[in-house]
Order: C-alpha cells, then sequence, then structure tokens
C-alpha cells in the first residue's frame, strides 16, 4: 500500500521533471489518503491548468503528525483547522487566506443508533470515547471541554482520524465517538455504498450531542512564499466555479477570501480551551491508542 501511495503521488505530480517548481499543499488527515486524495486532486490539477501552478498534495497518518507539521511550517499551503490558523499566524509560520463560506459548525457525539440517546446521555460516567487526536478542534478540544465543565469521567481512545472512531462505535469498540458533522456525512454517504460489509444490526449511527458552532477550517499561505503565488491561489480558489468540487471536499458553499479576524469567535474561547485542555490532561487516566 506505502508503494502505491508513494507512486500515486509521483504520477500526479510528473511535470516537475520539466523545471516547474511544485507547492506542498497540506490537507489534514480527516478520512483516508485515498479518499483525501481523490476529492482533492481536482482542485489542485486546476491550479495546474488555469495557473500553470504546480501543487502537490500532502498528507499525515494522523492529525496529531499534521499538526506538528504544520508548527514546523513544512508545508506551503495548508487547509487546517481554526487552532492551526490561529497558532500558525501568530507563530508567523502562516497567513490565512481562505476560509469556508457562511460554514459554521461544532462538534458531535455519535452513538449506535439502536442505543438510547437519553440513558446514554444521563449515565456517562465510565463510557469509553474514541477522539481522533488531542488537537482536533471541533471533534476533541470542544467536546472534551464541554465535558470536563459536568466532570464527567470516561475514558478516552485516541483513534487517529474521526471515522475510525465511527467505524469503532459500529463494531461495540467503544460507546460514543467525537467527531464533527462533515466528516459524519461523508462516513455515512460511504457506509450506503459498503453496507453489505457491516453486521446487520449495526447498520446506523445517530449523533446524540452538538457543540455550539464556530468559525470551521481555512486555507492558509506560508510566510515565505511570493506574494504573487499566494494571490493567484487565492483568487482562484475563492472563484465560485469551483463550488461542486469543495461540496465534494464537505465544504458545502466552497471558499471565500479571508483574514485572520474570520476567527475572532476562535479567539475569545482559545484561552478557555487550552486552560481546559490542561485540566483535562491531567484528569484523564492513561488515554488508549488505539491502532487502525
Amino acid at each position: 500500500m506505502r508503494l502505491f501511495i508513494l507512486n500515486l503521488t509521483f504520477w500526479c505530480f510528473l511535470p516537475n521533471v520539466y523545471g516547474n517548481k511544485i507547492y506542498t499543499f497540506g490537507v489534514e488527515p480527516y478520512t483516508r489518503f485515498e479518499r483525501l486524495m481523490k476529492s482533492w486532486a481536482p482542485i489542485l490539477k486546476s491550479m495546474r491548468e488555469d495557473c500553470n501552478i504546480y501543487i502537490k498534495f500532502s498528507t499525515e497518518v494522523s492529525i496529531g503528525e499534521f499538526d506538528k507539521k504544520v508548527k514546523e511550517g513544512a508545508y506551503d499551503f495548508v487547509y487546517a483547522n481554526p487552532i492551526q490558523i490561529i497558532e500558525s499566524y501568530d507563530a508567523k509560520k502562516y497567513t490565512p487566506i481562505l476560509k469556508e463560506k457562511n460554514n459554521k459548525t461544532g462538534g458531535i457525539l455519535v452513538t449506535r443508533s439502536d442505543l438510547s440517546k437519553e440513558t446514554l446521555l444521563e449515565n456517562m460516567i465510565g463510557k469509553r470515547i474514541a477522539f481522533p487526536s488531542n488537537r482536533a478542534f471541533r471533534s476533541s478540544m470542544l467536546i472534551r471541554t464541554e465535558l470536563n465543565k459536568l466532570r464527567i469521567d470516561y475514558e478516552t481512545v485516541w483513534v487517529k482520524r474521526q471515522e475510525n472512531g465511527y467505524m469503532g462505535v459500529l463494531r461495540g469498540d467503544f460507546d460514543m465517538a467525537g467527531g464533527d458533522l462533515k466528516t459524519f456525512k461523508m462516513f455515512l454517504n460511504h457506509l450506503k455504498a459498503h453496507q453489505k460489509h457491516l453486521p446487520k444490526r449495526d447498520e446506523s449511527l445517530q449523533v446524540v450531542w452538538e457543540s455550539p458552532s464556530y468559525s470551521s477550517h481555512g486555507i492558509a499561505a506560508n510566510r515565505q512564499l511570493d506574494n504573487k503565488i499566494v494571490t493567484q491561489v487565492r483568487e482562484h480558489l475563492s472563484r465560485n466555479k469551483f463550488i461542486n468540487m469543495w461540496k465534494k471536499i464537505g465544504v458545502p458553499n466552497g471558499m471565500e477570501q479571508g483574514v485572520i479576524k474570520d476567527w475572532d469567535d476562535i479567539r475569545k474561547i482559545y484561552d478557555s480551551i487550552n486552560s481546559n485542555m490542561l485540566n483535562i490532561s491531567l484528569r484523564e487516566k492513561n488515554p488508549i491508542k488505539f491502532s487502525n
């Protein structure tokens, strides 16, 4: 599988052989590599065809690893969560150039549909809850902050990606999983195409809790890049002609030009969330890393 991934990446961006500079585009790994690559390829390909700018798709095996790369300024462009947007801007690594248009969303807790929502919410003590990463904003930080306020003790399991948590709930590995509506809808659509591979009793999932909504992901440019390239990318990807491509990625209204102030609602809760994360880390008992 690893050889396939490497060959696919090389094949997609072969024009570099002829002397074109290649820019890296890092995408937070909210789903598996194959699906990320398939959904993002048409948009990055359009940069080559319309602007003669060659962009290489890149991601990591987990949100945690991606977060480290963003902090290092490893990519030329990044599609990142709100916390990463703010922190990379403050660290003078990246400047946001695009934001998801009219798309404020929150975190969700998911469980199986054959379980009682009321019973679960009333008795969450000791429940096994899957989260993709300590640093996933909506699908982990928001949810765990709210649970911390309620002083609920639960068992934490790290699963790298949201879809691993959803599938683990279906299989009975976890009582609940943290996620967000974008990845949840994508996962349900994937299930419809592969329903025959699931046990009949585990046919569906339900959302049992949803957090308040906040500004969503954005695209940021490395501060070392030439302004001309950044302007071309920003203007090209904000065009309305890409709306159908963005919908396939889970961005229903497309992208529009953005600046750091567009994440001011995250700024207002940033200190509170970080403080809660410290308290949570002290209270969570030996979080488990779940391999998948």
